[in-house]
Order: structure tokens, then sequence, then C-alpha cells
């Protein structure tokens, strides 16, 4: 997963090859961009925030990120712009 911060949109995630890049309205200042990806994330997903962490990478554009509480096929088809097949 990478982060980048976009200005005026609050989210924009695009798939990349065995990972996402999700573009955030957040400053990386003070870990709130972290604490808004986990929010965003969490709620695209369907999980609570609780649900959702950064493994690795806090300080940098590229994380690691752990859902609990989802199966690999239902987080896939949530993150699916098209929608559940």
């Amino acid at each position: 997963m990478w982060a980048n911060r976009l200005p005026r949109m609050c989210l924009s995630i695009s798939e990349r090859p065995n990972s996402l890049k999700v573009r955030l309205n957040a400053p990386p200042i003070d870990g709130k961009a972290n604490d808004r990806l986990i929010r965003l994330l969490a709620g695209c997903l369907g999980v609570a925030p609780s649900q959702t962490r950064i493994v690795r990478g806090r300080p940098a554009r590229e994380k690691q990120v752990l859902v609990t509480g989802l199966c690999a096929e239902k987080l896939q088809s949530r993150l699916d712009p098209a929608g559940p097949s």
C-alpha cells in the first residue's frame, strides 16, 4: 500500500500490482494521515477501525496494513470498485 497526500479529495484508491494506492487529504504530521488511512479503510471495508492497523511503514509512504475479521475474498470484493460479483 502506498499513501500520498491529496489536497482536495478525501480518498482515492487505485490498484497497483499486489498493492493499493491510497491518496489522502490529511497531513503526514503527528500520525494524522495514518489515523485517517485507518478510519477510511475501515469504513470502506465495513469493519471497526480497531480491526485495521498499520503493521509496517508507519513513518513511510509504503505501508503494510492488517485487517482482521474478513477473509481474503470478502476483503477483495469490498475493495473492488465494481462491487461484489
